[in-house]
């Protein structure tokens, strides 16, 4: 999968070029993913070739909205990393990596324009992804090296995809009690990462019943047929 730059293609003619070489054989959710995933990196080439609209928008909303995409971004770091490490679940990493590019896609334009955490979780999905698509993350990083012409938090654009560092969780970021049937998170509650070796089985219940989360985890529990002391 190259991108030419000796012609001038349009945006759907580059989208096209970087699936051609996928869509045979490939489950139609995952297709659609990619679509979207290749939409978010193309933006940033529209952005800058064409006039957009900006709606109005306070500096404190645009802070709140920063805000969001940062918890976002290091709720999925921190989900992708537990459901790798604790299963070895590739397919639910994936489908929190799916989460995340649909939750990107639905920022407002001006927003994306603007935003360093945005440019910042652009990266740490390709990242994330590039040990399971490598050709498709490595031609959308080539994208966004060309269209970004500042640095990014963590990131040293000079540099390809593979030899950036995995993205880190800041040291005061909280641990979670998750709750889980086979691999679904039904509950969950943040716990400083510090004690959560030191918990025992009995005390992680005990925290999930004081969860305010605890009425949508027992109808969890209920509608399952399953014991809580199980």
């Amino acid at each position: 999968m190259i991108i030419s730059e000796a012609a001038q293609i349009s945006n759907k003619e580059r989208n096209n070029s970087l699936l051609i070489t996928m869509e045979d054989g490939i489950a139609e959710g995952l297709q659609n993913w990619f679509k979207i995933l290749i939409n978010l990196y193309v933006e940033l080439i529209e952005s800058r070739t064409k006039s957009q609209l900006k709606s109005a928008m306070t500096n404190e909303e645009f802070k709140q909205i920063e805000a969001t995409i940062r918890d976002q971004r290091l709720n999925t770091i921190y989900t992708v990393a537990f459901y790798v490490d604790s299963f070895f679940s590739v397919a639910s990493a994936i489908i929190e990596l799916q989460k995340l590019t649909r939750y990107l896609r639905k920022i407002p334009v001006n927003v994306k324009e603007q935003s360093n955490e945005y440019l910042t979780a652009l990266c740490d999905l390709l990242v994330m992804i590039g040990p399971v698509i490598p050709c498709l993350s490595s031609e959308l990083w080539t994208i966004l090296r060309k269209q970004i012409k500042h640095n990014v938090d963590g990131y040293d654009l000079s540099k390809n995809l593979f030899e950036q560092n995995y993205p880190k969780l800041p040291d005061d970021y909280p641990g979670k009690i998750n709750a889980l049937y086979d691999t679904t998170i039904f509950a969950s509650m943040p716990v400083s990462r510090s004690v959560l070796p030191s918990l025992s089985t009995s005390d992680v219940l005990k925290c999930l019943n004081e969860n305010d989360n605890q009425s949508q985890m027992k109808a969890f529990i209920e509608n399952n047929a399953l014991k809580l002391d199980r």
